[in-house]
């Protein structure tokens, strides 16, 4: 039952993730900056470029935190631990980029299309990705604290 919560809190983090690096220049500062900046209609296809590759670590960050705390832990309360820990730790060092991809899912349904067609691309293809390398890690968590 507690894994269960536990998983559906993962899935309540990847949607939230899909729906919105101490890091090749990422900072809170810096995203609030690109944000202004779309707001603002000043947003240059490389500037689009540069979120994508913040969001792409961001998301390497998470998968591979959540599989270390499937590995390094022996059972379901420790693995809920190691998540508690993990997030903990995640948030403070990503603060922001739940902006940067917000403002990027909107800018990929832009009619303007300013993103450009390779970058709302390059975006399809990097959320699916993510959402399939958690699907996985969900299941690997499930086999290993069902059995």
């Amino acid at each position: 039952m507690r894994l269960t919560k536990i998983l559906g809190a993962m899935a309540i983090a990847l949607i939230f993730s899909l729906g919105l690096t101490s890091c090749g220049g990422f900072s809170e500062k810096a995203a609030e900056k690109m944000v202004e900046k779309y707001d603002d209609g000043d947003m240059k296809k490389d500037d689009f470029s540069k979120c994508i590759d913040w969001v792409e670590k961001y998301y390497q960050d998470y998968e591979k935190g959540i599989e270390d705390a499937i590995q390094d832990s022996k059972n379901e309360k420790k693995f809920s631990k190691n998540i508690e820990d993990f997030e903990d730790k995640f948030e403070d060092k990503w603060d922001g980029i739940e902006d940067v991809i917000e403002m990027l899912n909107r800018a990929s349904y832009d009619d303007d299309k300013d993103m450009g067609s390779s970058n709302i691309k390059r975006w399809e293809k990097l959320t699916e990705k993510h959402g399939e390398k958690i699907d996985k890690l969900r299941e690997k968590a499930v086999k290993k604290f069902d059995d």
